[in-house]
C-alpha cells in the first residue's frame, strides 16, 4: 500500500511538473506572438510564471515532504519484517535457499551404513538419505535436510546431488553403489 501512494506522489511531482513547463512555453509563445496584449499590464510580462512557479514550488515541497513520510514508514516496515525473518530463521534448521521437496516426490527415506577398515579399527558410518523426484531427475540428499510439518522437506543444495534420470537406475542400484553414492555426495557436500 505505501509503495502505491508513494508512487502515485512522484506521478503527481511530475504532472506538475510537466504542467508548469507546459503553461511556461505557451505563456512565452503567447508573449511572441502578442506583445501589445502584455504591454498594457503594468507587471512584466514573467510575473504570472513567478507566481505559478512558487506555487508550484510549494506543492513539490509538500508532495515530497509526504514521500519522505512514507519512505521512513516502509523503512520501518521494512526492518521489522527483516527481524521478524531473522527470528524465525534462528528458530528453524534451514536456510531459504534450501530445495522444497513435496512429500509426495520422496521415493525414500533411507538410512544406511559404511564400515571404513582404517589401521585396526573399523569406522562405521551411518548415512541418512533422502531420495527424490525433481525436475524429471532423481536426486538424493545425503544428511542435510528437514521434514517440516507442512508435509514437505527442505533439502541443503550443497548436500543433493543427480543420481539418475529414471528411476529405474535408483532401483537397479545395488547397495554398494548407494552407500559409494551417499559418500560422494556427503564429500561434495563438507567441502
Amino acid at each position: 500500500m505505501l509503495q502505491k501512494v508513494n508512487r502515485l506522489l512522484t506521478i503527481l511531482m511530475f504532472s506538475l511538473i510537466g504542467v508548469f513547463l507546459g503553461y511556461s512555453i505557451y505563456t512565452c509563445a503567447d508573449c511572441r506572438t502578442r506583445p501589445g496584449l502584455y504591454a498594457l499590464y503594468s507587471a512584466p510580462w514573467y510575473t504570472q510564471l513567478l507566481v505559478c512557479g512558487v506555487c508550484v514550488l510549494v506543492l513539490l515541497a509538500v508532495l515530497f515532504a509526504a514521500k519522505l513520510v512514507i519512505r521512513h514508514l516502509y523503512a520501518k516496515r521494512q526492518r521489522a519484517i527483516a527481524a521478524a525473518m531473522r527470528k524465525r530463521n534462528a528458530s528453524r534448521d534451514y536456510d531459504d535457499d534450501w530445495y522444497p521437496v513435496i512429500r509426495d516426490d520422496v521415493i525414500a527415506c533411507i538410512t544406511k551404513e559404511k564400515t571404513y577398515p582404517w589401521d585396526t579399527d573399523d569406522l562405521v558410518k551411518t548415512y541418512k538419505c533422502l531420495v527424490f523426484w525433481r525436475s524429471d531427475r532423481v536426486y538424493m540428499c545425503v544428511e542435510r535436510f528437514v521434514e517440516l510439518s507442512t508435509n514437505e522437506y527442505r533439502c541443503c543444495p550443497e548436500y543433493t546431488w543427480s543420481i539418475g534420470q529414471t528411476l529405474e537406475s535408483f532401483t537397479e542400484m545395488s547397495e554398494q553403489q548407494f552407500v559409494d553414492k551417499a559418500y560422494n555426495i556427503w564429500c561434495n557436500g563438507a567441502r
